[in-house]
């Protein structure tokens, strides 16, 4: 998945579950997925994203599982660097 397909699902506004486990998106995309507001899971497991998109999930208000295991997050994810990802942290 690219950053423009990243762009292109910040169009689903009603979109409540994304499942992107195994693709290779890094970070920069997520930017565009702030948007989604209505998305309460978000599955992540073994990707390449990196600690750059924690900035961005951060910035998803409605989210309440995130699943990172097997991706390429550090270990300062599980300090909880990002506040608005401490409640995530674990696998």
């Amino acid at each position: 998945m690219s950053d423009r397909g990243l762009k292109n699902l910040a169009t689903l506004k009603r979109l409540h579950r994304l499942m992107l486990a195994g693709v290779r998106t890094v970070g920069p995309g997520f930017s565009h997925l702030e948007r989604l507001t209505a998305l309460q899971e978000l599955d992540l497991t073994t990707t390449s994203v990196t600690d750059e998109a924690l900035v961005h999930i951060a910035k998803m208000s409605g989210l309440e599982r995130l699943a990172l295991c097997n991706s390429d997050v550090s270990d300062a994810f599980g300090q909880a660097s990002e506040p608005g990802v401490a409640r995530f942290a674990g696998c």
